[in-house]
């Protein structure tokens, strides 16, 4: 069946691997769907092949560190080349109180050129950082928030951030993002404590990947 497209490359939907076989009469450069695997076909005047075949998008390793004391995260050397970063941790801030935040900054830039907004409505614009929430001293014993973080590092555009935390003290899971007002490309991310700890505790970690 014919999706649309113009003559010259239309666009056909299969509803299977055996229907897209069947069709051997379509002219070179015909496009094709795969509706059962949602996967699109390009046809070379005798077989239909995937478009996206040979095409990976893998993150890599940049750097991962375990507190073995208090302390703070500093990912430097981070290469421009990588267009998007990946932050995934676990920590507890070592402050005497249930909750902290943890401070996001991006190339030791500590000037007030961060937004910030969680999904509970907290945040604000002109701030010093990117601030979510973390589990402290107080919480129980042995309890720390896990998050993982989306960071787009395209040259030339303001830096946006994403990210998602779990915090196991109060089984909540947190929505925030936010955005640095600096088109210059990350090579350094800081992770500090915000709200008058000293750090993060031992086996607190963080682990930085990047995707080209």
């Amino acid at each position: 069946m014919q999706l649309g497209g113009s003559p010259r490359i239309p666009v056909f939907s299969f509803a299977d691997a055996a229907a897209r076989a069947a069709c051997t009469s379509m002219q070179d450069g015909d496009l094709g769907y795969q509706e059962d695997t949602k996967v699109l076909y390009t046809y070379d005047g005798a077989t239909w092949n995937d478009v996206l075949a040979g095409v990976t998008e893998t993150w890599t390793k940049l750097d991962e560190q375990t507190k073995g004391s208090t302390g703070t995260f500093n990912f430097t050397g981070i290469p421009a080349t990588y267009k998007e970063l990946q932050i995934i941790g676990m920590m507890r801030s070592d402050r005497a109180a249930a909750t902290s935040r943890i401070e996001f900054n991006f190339n030791a830039d500590t000037g007030n050129n961060y937004d910030y907004k969680s999904a509970a409505g907290d945040g604000g614009t002109g701030l010093r950082a990117i601030y979510p929430n973390c589990a402290a001293a107080n919480a129980t014993a042995n309890y720390f928030t896990f998050f993982t973080a989306y960071i787009k590092n395209d040259a030339t555009t303001l830096k946006n951030m994403f990210g998602i935390s779990t915090h196991q003290d109060v089984s909540l899971a947190e929505s925030w993002s936010g955005q640095w007002l600096n088109t210059a490309a990350i090579t350094s991310i800081q992770i500090l404590e915000s709200s008058g700890g000293t750090g993060f505790i031992a086996k607190s970690y963080a682990a930085l990947y990047g995707r080209l």
